[in-house]
């Protein structure tokens, strides 16, 4: 009897679950009709909302669709299934809750439950206006002159936003492995929200949220402060058209001409962010420092570089150094020897920085006559004969990554080629 239950139980837990990921969408809603023929949208993960197994028990050919006014980002959640698991006395189970764990991410009764009241709300969103600050206009990659994205800064004193910022917010957990809800009430959390502007059936402009970025405003010593970015999300409808760059660049406008800014950060980056990041940082550079001209790049990096780009594009040592990496590479001709090698060279020189630590440290434990065996439990140490060829391969994932960084910069101008003798 115990056999035959197990076994009607696995057949019923086979057919009655569903991967959460593919069983729930999104769906910004601009008109009502998106809510038939609008673009519906995956989450990347749902372990922090559904648990780790990322399933849902007790729905055949379930579906779960979450409209969002694109706007005001209110919503309203429809469920269909073709059949609900049936509670026996020779079997023991029960549905799992579906809506409840949506529920518990965003602010009491703000997932709606009837679909009338959702559209009469829908009507609403041609009054909707950005909270904050409009800080920057973001051109998309595709030059698309149809759209246009806005960035807009808030605070904790922007009214009405950080009740806005609770919706939102929710996002982070289908999206942002290992995220959890900052703490709104420290007022040293600054927000930048991007929207498309579009326009109505009746020619106004209209509003769309896209994506934000949160970012913390830590102490420096005396009275400075040092932003450190947190978060960034794109939704997956305005990936790839360059509103993640776009709303770095307004986070970096806001900052770099401010005295109290010591250096912009950002909190454990991806990296996609990372190489994100390094293109935007490169950019800046070439139009901004003329440090960073190529005929003062080929005379090597110096204290000029790191102090020009601390002071005027907030980096740190470790990504100016990056950023030089870049451009020395932009302006090395890879077809001349002599200049290839150089370049090459100067690289390797850094990938063997650790390695010239581990001798230092070496050194000093010598000094205590301690064994070989002792050493090797203390530090641990590459063989000198097994290090050319690490760095060689470092070296080769370096030289990728950096070619991939300068394939989307503007390519070397006539006059920078003149001044490189070519």
């Amino acid at each position: 009897m115990a056999v035959m239950q197990d076994r009607i139980a696995n057949d019923l837990t086979q057919d009655y679950l569903a991967d959460a990921n593919e069983a729930l969408s999104f769906n910004l809603v601009r008109t009502p009709q998106d809510m038939e023929d609008g673009e519906f949208f995956s989450p990347e993960m749902t372990h922090q909302v559904y648990g780790d197994g990322e399933q849902i028990f007790g729905y055949k050919d379930l579906e779960v669709r979450l409209y969002i006014t694109a706007g005001r980002l209110n919503m309203y959640c429809d469920v269909e299934y073709s059949s609900i698991v049936k509670k026996s006395k020779s079997v023991a189970l029960e549905p799992d809750d579906i809506v409840g764990p949506l529920t518990k991410l965003v602010p009491t009764n703000c997932i709606l439950d009837n679909q009338d009241t959702f559209l009469a709300l829908l009507k609403k969103e041609s009054t909707f206006k950005p909270y904050g600050e409009l800080i920057s206009v973001i051109t998309p990659h595709n030059n698309d002159a149809n759209q246009r994205f806005e960035v807009y800064s808030c605070n904790a004193d922007t009214p009405g936003f950080l009740e806005y910022f609770e919706r939102l917010q929710m996002f982070t957990m289908f999206y942002v492995d290992a995220a959890s809800y900052i703490d709104t009430s420290d007022h040293k959390w600054n927000y930048f929200i991007a929207y498309e502007q579009y326009q109505s059936s009746d020619g106004n402009p209209m509003y769309a949220f896209v994506g934000f970025t949160t970012v913390y405003e830590f102490y420096g010593y005396p009275e400075h402060v040092r932003p450190r970015i947190s978060q960034m999300l794109v939704l997956p409808p305005f990936q790839k058209k360059g509103i993640a760059s776009g709303m770095l660049q307004a986070i970096y406008n806001k900052y770099i001409d401010d005295p109290k800014v010591l250096t912009v950060s950002v909190e454990d980056p991806s990296a996609i962010f990372g190489s994100m990041r390094l293109r935007v940082d490169c950019l800046n550079a070439l139009t901004r420092l003329k440090v960073f001209s190529v005929e003062k790049l080929k005379k090597g990096i110096t204290k000029e570089h790191y102090d020009e780009a601390k002071t005027k594009l907030k980096l740190n040592r470790d990504n100016t150094l990056r950023v030089f990496n870049v451009l020395l590479f932009r302006a090395t001709d890879r077809n001349n020897k002599e200049d290839y090698k150089n370049f090459r060279l100067f690289i390797k020189n850094q990938l063997y920085a650790p390695f010239r630590r581990q001798d230092r440290e070496l050194a000093k434990l010598e000094k205590y006559n301690l064994s070989k065996e002792e050493i090797s439990e203390t530090l641990a140490f590459v063989p000198k004969d097994k290090r050319p060829d690490i760095i060689h391969q470092e070296y080769l994932d370096l030289e990728s990554k950096l070619s991939m960084i300068v394939e989307k910069l503007p390519p070397l101008s006539d006059e920078e080629r003149k001044l490189l003798g070519r």
